[in-house]
C-alpha cells in the first residue's frame, strides 16, 4: 500500500452493524447515493448452484475439482 502511496491506520476498525450505528448510516448513505446516481445497479449474473447447501455458492466455497 505505501508503494501506492496509500497507508493504513491498523489500530482503527470499523463495524457495518447495529452494533455501530453511526458508521452503518454512512455506509447506507453512501450506497444509497451511489444507487441514486445509477453507480450501483442490481443484476443477474450466473452463479454455481449447490444443492446440498441449497444456495449458490463462490469459487472459495467449493473444494478443487467439483
Amino acid at each position: 500500500l505505501t508503494a501506492m502511496g496509500c497507508g493504513v491506520d491498523w489500530r482503527r476498525s470499523f463495524i457495518t452493524t447495529d452494533v455501530n450505528p453511526f458508521y452503518d448510516m454512512f455506509v447506507r448513505w453512501q450506497f444509497n447515493t451511489l444507487r441514486k446516481q445509477a453507480k450501483v445497479v442490481k443484476a443477474t449474473r450466473y452463479a454455481v448452484y449447490s444443492p446440498i447447501d441449497g444456495q449458490p455458492c463462490a469459487d472459495h466455497d467449493r473444494a478443487s475439482g467439483e
